[in-house]
């Protein structure tokens, strides 16, 4: 059966190729798509910038990574100009994609809808996500489609592949209309400094129904030459205890075993006792 769910892929209008790839892969498993220009940082205006972002409220709001270089501000005004669309729209649910998300699941349809189904109001379900640490009182089976609906209570990264419900589009666009940019599309949730965990609930669906793209990285923010942003999502994230085997990925590291257990009793006190901070 055809899905419900609109599709939309952020891609700069530029790269045809990896347009046409994405819209072979979708096609053969059954998720016709449209394509959303995204903003392209070779074009970004200072005067275009000063409109939305502002460095020192941004350095306000986020002390320990005070400034979002060009190309990730590009990628993070992409998706808040396809949230701002899918408010207008009155669409329930939205699947956004960037142009290197593949989906790993073997019935995506099924799969889109049971979490529509599923989860709240106001959530956005990322179905591609590096997180450290999930709510296990709030999980919700999904049955047949194979996969969980975890609520996030730890850092959570990446947007390469998430649900996104007509309420959690209208307050994600309150927020930026009315604070600017202080946050990054991806940070969903970080212990220190500006996510939008605060403003909307924020589910992970575990395992991965969808991956990036081994050989392809994101091009919209591919040309900025400072990857600060980029050292810390993966020394914050990548190195991470895994939400399943909750193994440091250096076990020849001295402080594995410290690491190991202080995070493992962190995220046992994150399973049971503590609630995510923003409720449907």
């Amino acid at each position: 059966m055809p899905c419900s769910i609109p599709v939309h892929v952020i891609s700069l209008p530029r790269r045809s190729d990896r347009r046409a790839w994405m819209k072979t892969h979708l096609q053969q498993i059954g998720l016709p798509c449209s394509f959303f220009d995204a903003t392209d940082a070779r074009d970004l205006h200072p005067d275009q910038l000063a409109r939305c972002y502002d460095p020192a409220r941004f350095a306000l709001h986020n002390p320990g990574q005070p400034e979002m270089t060009i190309g990730l501000l590009a990628c993070t005004l992409s998706h808040t100009r396809l949230w701002q669309q899918i408010a207008a729209s009155g669409t329930p649910w939205t699947l956004v994609l960037e142009d290197d998300a593949v989906f790993t699941h073997r019935d995506p349809t099924r799969l889109l809808e049971s979490i529509a189904a599923a989860a709240g109001p106001n959530d956005v379900v990322l179905l591609n996500s590096r997180t450290r640490g999930v709510w296990m009182r709030d999980r919700i089976p999904l049955g047949t489609a194979g996969c969980t609906l975890y609520h996030v209570n730890a850092e959570t990264f990446l947007a390469a592949a998430y649900l996104i419900s007509l309420g959690a589009a209208q307050r994600l666009t309150a927020a930026v209309s009315r604070d600017g940019l202080v946050c990054a599309s991806d940070w969903w949730h970080r212990r220190d400094g500006a996510d939008w965990s605060r403003i909307i609930p924020i589910r992970v669906a575990k395992p991965d129904p969808a991956e990036q793209h081994t050989d392809l990285g994101s091009d919209i923010a591919s040309q900025n030459h400072n990857n600060k942003y980029f050292e810390f999502v993966h020394d914050n994230t990548h190195r991470a205890v895994s939400i399943f085997s909750g193994l440091v990925r250096d076990p020849r590291n001295p402080r594995h075993w410290l690491l190991f257990v202080s995070r493992l009793l962190r995220r046992i006190h994150g399973y049971y006792f503590l609630r995510p901070r923003c409720v449907n």
